[in-house]
């Protein structure tokens, strides 16, 4: 099989991608069978193994749990099922793809359809300037993984904007990077500036000068996965001296709020400040720390069609009750009062993921909200729109379509979340 793909492809001078489907494995049925072996580390894995073969797996999975009469292994499958879906979640998307003389259209357009994330390029010749071919081959790498390897290999940079890639031709991807999970953790740009303090109680007192280092994080996230907080702390920051730059006035540097993604999960901006010694190193030789992200595993959608039109509506959810009051305004920005009660806490970052959209799906420009409600059972927050492109929080969409009236509100609110820690390291990084 591997001589006949290899000879068609060069034949026709065309990329084939071919995508693994682990439950047409020869040893799936090995390790559904060695669930219930007596010894337990054959056991354990088996179940990890089965764990590991991804969202493929679930319905032949979902099969033997239905038909197995062993406890023991009804629970071994129900737990690799729920491995599974909890890694959809907060875990990578999987690339698995094969290309002898490809081009960057045909593996990008494979790497947009395994992964669901629209991928376009920016410039006016479009595909047609990439015509060189490559081969390329994928086994269950990251997405964030096969985006950066594809890029090097035809020499294209790639931006995220409206949660889509747009890559760019005579770029390179980034060069300090970090990949944990759906997330992918750039160190992006570094500034230096310098201060002079004096103690206006000590005359005598000489000026005290200190140079701070700012290096701009940017972090993004896989579109299909929705980050409702993250924060980033500094565990290790020295130069090639060995001196630490973490410490500013004796207080560790780091990010130390949670920063809401909301729809715009794929990039936020995140500032380490860093201080400079004297007689400083020229690069950052080691710098280490991780991103605590908090991911929403299941979430409630509810939709309000013909919103211009839609008279005040309650809608029950897990724990309480939204009331959606009518649409008000005009051409150009539009108001909904949301009033809301609930068992449980409720507060306004339950109303992160919304959007107004026209009969297209072209979402009108989020213009932010405002609560006037501090108790914790009670919600009652405006949500405001303008009539403009949908944009990214921390960037334009500079490709975005004017959209029409409004014809849906839609909204996402999380039920679960699962909090996953992003271990990232980068080496070398010159200093300005």
């Amino acid at each position: 099989m591997g001589r006949l793909f290899l000879a068609v492809a060069l034949l026709a001078s065309t990329a084939c991608a071919q995508t693994t489907a682990p439950t047409t494995s020869p040893s799936f049925d090995t390790l559904l069978r060695d669930l219930a072996a007596d010894e337990f580390a054959t056991r354990r894995r088996a179940a990890g193994e089965l764990a590991a073969m991804g969202k493929e797996a679930i319905p032949q999975l979902e099969v033997h749990l239905k038909q197995s009469t062993n406890e023991e292994v009804r629970t071994a499958l129900e737990t690799a099922i729920s491995k599974i879906r909890e890694g959809e979640a907060s875990g990578p998307t999987l690339i698995t793809a094969r290309f002898t003389a490809g081009t960057a259209q045909q593996v990008f357009e494979e790497l947009s359809r395994q992964s669901g994330v629209d991928i376009e390029i920016t410039g006016g010749d479009g595909w047609d300037r990439l015509v060189e071919t490559r081969d390329l081959s994928f086994k269950r790498k990251p997405f964030w993984t096969a985006v950066a390897e594809a890029c090097d290999a035809f020499g294209v940079g790639f931006n995220m904007t409206n949660r889509k890639i747009l890559l760019t031709q005579g770029g390179h991807p980034p060069r300090f990077r970090a990949i944990a999970g759906p997330l992918l953790i750039v160190a992006d740009t570094i500034t230096r500036s310098s201060s002079s303090t004096r103690q206006l109680n000590d005359p005598e007192g000489q000026p005290r000068s200190q140079t701070n280092l700012t290096l701009q994080l940017r972090v993004l996230c896989e579109p299909r996965a929705t980050v409702q907080s993250i924060n980033c702390t500094i565990d290790e920051a020295r130069d090639d001296l060995g001196k630490d730059l973490r410490h500013i006035n004796g207080v560790v540097a780091g990010h130390p709020g949670m920063l809401n993604f909301g729809r715009s999960n794929e990039l936020r901006m995140m500032p380490i400040q860093l201080v400079v010694t004297d007689n400083p190193g020229k690069q950052i030789a080691r710098m280490a720390g991780k991103i605590n992200a908090q991911f929403v595993s299941k979430s409630h959608l509810l939709e309000i069609p013909d919103v211009q039109n839609a008279e005040p509506s309650e809608h029950v959810i897990p724990g309480g009750k939204l009331r959606f009051e009518k649409l008000e305004g005009r051409r150009n920005q539009f108001t909904m009062r949301v009033t809301g009660e609930s068992t449980n806490n409720i507060n306004a970052s339950m109303l992160q993921d919304v959007r107004l959209v026209d009969a297209e799906g072209r979402g009108l420009m989020n213009a932010g909200r405002s609560s006037s409600s501090s108790n914790r059972n009670k919600l009652e927050i405006d949500l405001r729109f303008l009539a403009g492109p949908e944009m990214n929080i921390a960037a334009p969409n500079p490709l975005g379509e004017m959209p029409g009236p409004p014809a849906k509100l839609i909204l996402r609110i999380p039920i679960e979340t699962r909090d996953i820690e992003a271990p990232f390291e980068f080496k070398d990084i010159p200093m300005p």
